[in-house]
């Protein structure tokens, strides 16, 4: 074709291009703050599905026949056990949740009715996912605002048991020049704060440690107990001379332990090199075979490995006859340096310095 000559309109049409939706996938999923009770929907955010696909199948209580369009979002449950969801619809006419424990994972709750404030039982301290959906077939998809709450969890303590890491209750030092360090563990389930308590052998409170382990090589010659103590707020009734039974706190609750760990403090005069008392400990250095014979009598020995603070590393029991020798294996276990093993049988204490390299 030849144009002539002169003026011409030329006429162009576009159309809107569609924003892509940033939370449209599942590993996208928008990060949402669990709430007070009562800040919602007033600290809600605001959403929007109109231009978003999908990716997996329909919920259960959503039919999806010809697809469905879906956004995502996250939270942690935290300390609780329900939650609330605010869903309310801005231009949005059709609106569905469904929450899932992972992507592509098992389905935990789902419902088509969003009318009103959705509670939610859940795990504490778990990752969840939101999946908000709009089905094309029963209304139109858009905006909407979504908020999640929780009423503060409650306090729940638990005393439970105490040992130490060795996983002993009853334990002896000897007061001599080395540290006696110990270091205390709970089987606890609680989420709340764990204290231990020392006291005398009548209950009566010495003081709070300052973390779990405490070094007993400075501590009087006796008997003492250390308790443990589940909490929340602050500790109350911990004053020296206070008895034990008397210790509560300040916050919604506090239970002490079921039992204590025995520390039992002694002189430890007859304290003497292993050779000296019919004992030998070899090889020295070793690189983690330690061998122990005993040359005397038949004897239920208590064997402690104590690194250069006075910690204890290892306690072992065995019995030993006239003669035997026992082997532990440490490789691996027992980082290169010097330690002390020491020997507790017939109610004497021996001992000697060992390398390990």
């Amino acid at each position: 074709a030849v144009l002539a000559n002169g003026d011409y309109e030329l006429v162009v049409d576009a159309a809107a291009c569609v924003v892509p939706v940033a939370n449209d996938s599942c590993g996208n999923a928008q990060q949402l703050v669990v709430n007070a009770a009562g800040d919602c929907p007033g600290n809600a955010v605001a959403g929007d599905n109109s231009n978003a696909g999908d990716e997996l199948a329909a919920p259960s209580c959503i039919a999806g026949l010809n697809g469905l369009q879906d956004v995502w979002y996250s939270f942690n449950t935290g300390l609780n056990d329900t939650v609330t969801v605010d869903l309310v619809a801005g231009s949005a006419t059709d609106l569905g949740m469904a929450v899932y424990d992972a992507c592509g994972g098992a389905e935990l709750f789902c419902t088509d009715d969003t009318s009103a404030p959705i509670e939610v039982e859940v795990d504490p301290g778990t990752d969840l996912l939101i999946r908000v959906v709009s089905d094309p077939d029963l209304g139109t998809p858009g905006t909407f605002t979504i908020c999640v709450s929780a009423d503060a969890p409650q306090a729940v303590c638990d005393g439970s048991s105490v040992e130490t890491d060795q996983g002993e209750t009853f334990v002896t030092v000897c007061s001599d020049a080395l540290a006696d360090v110990i270091d205390f563990v709970s089987n606890t389930t609680s989420t709340e704060s764990y204290a231990f308590i020392l006291t005398d052998a009548s209950d009566a409170i010495i003081t709070q440690l300052a973390g779990n382990s405490l070094d007993f090589n400075t501590a009087a010659i006796g008997i003492y107990h250390v308790h443990g103590v589940s909490y929340n707020g602050s500790l109350t009734g911990v004053q020296p001379g206070s008895p034990i039974g008397g210790v509560g706190s300040d916050g919604d609750c506090a239970e002490l332990s079921s039992n204590f760990v025995t520390v039992n403090v002694e002189i430890c005069t007859g304290l003497q090199d292993l050779s000296a008392a019919g004992w030998s400990v070899y090889p020295n250095p070793t690189d983690g075979i330690v061998r122990i014979r005993r040359a005397g009598e038949a004897a239920d020995v208590r064997v402690e490995l104590l690194d250069v603070s006075g910690r204890l590393v290892l306690v072992e029991r065995l019995h030993l006859a006239s003669g035997a020798e026992h082997t532990m294996d440490l490789r691996g276990l027992v980082p290169a340096g010097s330690y002390v093993l020491r020997l507790n049988a017939d109610g004497g204490l021996v001992q000697q310095r060992i390398l390990f390299r």
